[in-house]
């Protein structure tokens, strides 16, 4: 099977419906895809991983409860993790120092890069991942 026929279970961290709406409708149009997970809390999200073991996850930094590097930090612990997209309106230099220091494979504005995330998954190559990926904007 070729990267680009590999089915992908992807987890997307995320409290906001509203945002929760407006990315499920962009990864509809991901034919990679096979199953998408949502949660909305640190908790929910470690348990999602452990359970479902998703290729990829998409994290928000600011949860109702807990924080994407909270999960970022817990994924590290792990001998097998996913891909790690941290999707954020906080796309400050800050942000993005402690989200790859802690293990996140790429860093994107919600605003800005919206519409590069399903180019992104698309083009993941999950048989040769480097420990790291690459860190995108």
């Amino acid at each position: 099977m070729s990267n680009a026929e590999t089915k992908l279970r992807v987890l997307l961290v995320e409290d906001a419906a509203l945002v929760v709406d407006q990315i499920r409708e962009l990864l509809a149009t991901v034919p990679r895809i096979e199953e998408l997970f949502v949660v909305s809390t640190e908790r929910d999200a470690l348990r999602a991983i452990a359970q479902f073991e998703p290729h990829l996850a998409i994290l928000d930094l600011k949860l109702k409860e807990g924080t994407g590097f909270g999960v970022l930090r817990s994924l590290g612990e792990m001998k097998s993790k996913p891909t790690t997209i941290v999707f954020t309106n906080y796309a400050l230099p800050h942000y993005r120092d402690l989200s790859v220091l802690v293990g996140a494979d790429y860093f994107l504005d919600k605003s800005r890069d919206f519409e590069s995330l399903p180019g992104i998954i698309e083009s993941l190559d999950l048989a040769n991942r480097p420990p790291r990926g690459p860190l995108l904007h």
